[in-house]
């Protein structure tokens, strides 16, 4: 690993603001790094009890005083913003967000030439793929209500009394349709390999991740026993099926793709905390740097596939 210091730094803020982006999983820079995607809050970061709005826009990265807004939303939380990205469509300008469209979860793209909204889509979105045709989400009120931070607040979670529900899980979404399937059920997680620990608790997912070319699915399936949380990493393609099990009851924490077959995860193995590259085609880990990296961290390999950064808790 190569360790920098004396880096210079361009502070980006809005005036009497809390100014942030959302989860490591997404660059803020548009692809020629001129623009910063933000999100601006009138609060101080802690539990969200009501809903509050949040501007949403950007900076020019030559100019760290001016926040150019595009958009407002009530869909957000700390961890994860609004799951703001660029929309990559063969376009450098276009943006999508989480908000409310007509009382429920649904999603708006917005276009930073111009700064207007373009088009509200009926489903709130997790993850795009790169050709930015189709969208991975799942209920966030549900996630909101079992990992508090990572969720919504604004919609009651009608799913709180079923354990693992056949009809809750992950959607796969087109943009330009509108469709909507659901291609992996709570209940298809809960009998996939199932162990005592499953059988009581309450069941969700997490950290939807397209693979670089689009055709392959990673996330998170979390159960809660009351006790303790469980969670397990899992990839499959984009119907659903050829589920593969990545952490084999190992904990699970971080992740990222090196490319269409590689992961990069971080957790507990064998021998502690480390960093392991999986690959899809081959189940046994390889870790990486054990002496160096053996803490948690949020990696993110650059666009070469040859080098990653990553960072450590405080």
């Amino acid at each position: 690993p190569l360790f920098y210091t004396n880096v210079p730094f361009k502070e980006y803020a809005t005036n009497n603001a809390h100014t942030f982006f959302g989860y490591y999983d997404k660059t803020p820079f548009n692809q020629d790094g001129s623009k910063l995607l933000a999100i601006s809050v009138d609060c101080e970061n802690g539990q969200l009890q009501t809903r509050i709005p949040a501007d949403v826009g950007y900076f020019n990265t030559e100019n760290s005083e001016k926040f150019v807004k595009v958009s407002q939303t009530l869909t957000w939380c700390w961890q994860q913003g609004c799951r703001l990205m660029w929309l990559t469509d063969g376009s450098d300008d276009k943006i999508i967000h989480n908000c409310m469209i007509n009382g429920e979860y649904g999603s708006r793209i917005g276009d930073t030439m111009h700064n207007t909204i373009i088009e509200e889509l009926s489903f709130a979105v997790y993850d795009i793929n790169a050709a930015g045709n189709r969208a991975a989400t799942l209920n966030f009120s549900r996630l909101g209500r079992l990992r508090p931070g990572y969720g919504y607040i604004n919609l009651e979670d009608t799913t709180k009394d079923h354990l693992a529900p056949s009809d809750d899980g992950i959607w796969l979404c087109e943009i330009t349709s509108g469709r909507k399937e659901l291609i992996v059920s709570l209940h298809d997680l809960l009998n996939l390999e199932s162990s005592s620990t499953m059988r009581d608790a309450e069941h969700y997912v997490n950290h939807l991740c397209f693979n670089p070319s689009g055709d392959r699915l990673l996330f998170f399936h979390i159960w809660f026993d009351g006790k303790k949380r469980h969670i397990r990493g899992l990839t499959c393609d984009i119907d659903g099926r050829n589920l593969f099990i990545l952490n084999e009851g190992r904990k699970i924490s971080h992740y990222t793709w090196k490319n269409d077959y590689e992961l990069l995860l971080t957790g507990e193995g064998r021998k502690g905390f480390g960093y392991f590259l999986i690959d899809v085609r081959d189940p046994e880990p390889r870790r990486l740097a054990g002496k160096s990296l053996n803490q948690d961290g949020h990696p993110s390999f650059l666009k070469d596939g040859q080098m990653f950064v990553t960072d450590t808790y405080p």
